[in-house]
């Protein structure tokens, strides 16, 4: 390719960067769990102990939503399915969480144009907690219904939306944690995922003792957008970099072969 030509191609394709613009950030996800239920089994019949889990009175409902300038929201109710909302906002990021009478949900969301080298975050959740003592050989099942999805736009995003099922149980030995989750993920360029169905958490008391703990149902969404390389006006200033260096280079030439 001649000198000239080199030149012009150059400059062409600044001018195509600037006309082009940086490319659109767009990483969302969220997620919906509703009613759980709690179905109790009678694990022997022969103790004349009928199953039952009992509620301490510490039950609440809570949701938060975050976002990089937005900062944190809170929102929290005394008792389950109570009607609690927050939301968090900034020029680049949404996030939402939310609970009521139906179940859970959250949402997160960033979107707009990119910087190069700034990562970027919003995240939402709302969830039911609440405290409780099981009776002896006792099995329990909790079920609960979900939905969850989550897109990208760029390569360099994120985004994921879970439901998740929680005992954290407390004993002479010490402690211990049964969960069950269902999530999606979006992780690669243009990628949108979605799932629905049933959340299933299962545990059994196998004891003579009576066992207390916490219970935890949550919906949450994240979405993420880290932007590693330059925006198209970074890349500009370096092919008009490289023009100057390829004129300097070329008048060194000329004058040594004068």
């Amino acid at each position: 390719m001649g000198k000239t030509t080199m030149a012009s191609a150059l400059a062409g394709a600044c001018l195509a960067l600037m006309a082009a613009g940086p490319a659109q950030a767009a990483a969302s996800a969220g997620a919906e769990i509703g009613r759980f239920d709690i179905m109790l089994i009678d694990l022997d019949p022969s103790d004349g102990i009928d199953p039952a889990m009992m509620w301490g009175g510490s039950e609440y409902s809570q949701s938060y939503a975050n976002t990089e300038s937005g900062g944190w929201i809170w929102d929290s109710a005394s008792g389950w399915y109570m009607d609690t909302s927050a939301m968090s906002t900034d020029s680049f990021s949404l996030a939402s969480g939310m609970t009521g009478w139906g179940g859970a949900d959250a949402e997160a969301e960033v979107s707009g144009s990119p910087v190069a080298g700034v990562s970027r975050s919003a995240n939402g959740s709302g969830y039911f907690s609440g405290s409780f003592t099981v009776t002896p050989w006792t099995g329990i099942v909790v079920t609960a219904p979900y939905t969850a999805w989550a897109s990208t736009t760029l390569d360099s995003e994120w985004a994921r939306g879970s439901a998740h099922l929680q005992f954290s149980l407390y004993t002479d030995d010490g402690s211990e944690e049964h969960y069950a989750q269902r999530f999606i993920e979006a992780s690669s360029a243009g990628e949108s995922n979605s799932a629905s169905g049933t959340v299933r958490l299962t545990f059994a008391n196998l004891s003579a003792d009576a066992m207390g703990g916490n219970f935890w149902a949550q919906a949450y969404a994240y979405a993420q957008s880290p932007q590693p390389v330059p925006e198209p006006a970074g890349a500009v200033m370096m092919l008009a970099g490289l023009l100057g260096v390829g004129a300097a280079l070329r008048r060194r030439r000329e004058g040594r072969a004068g």
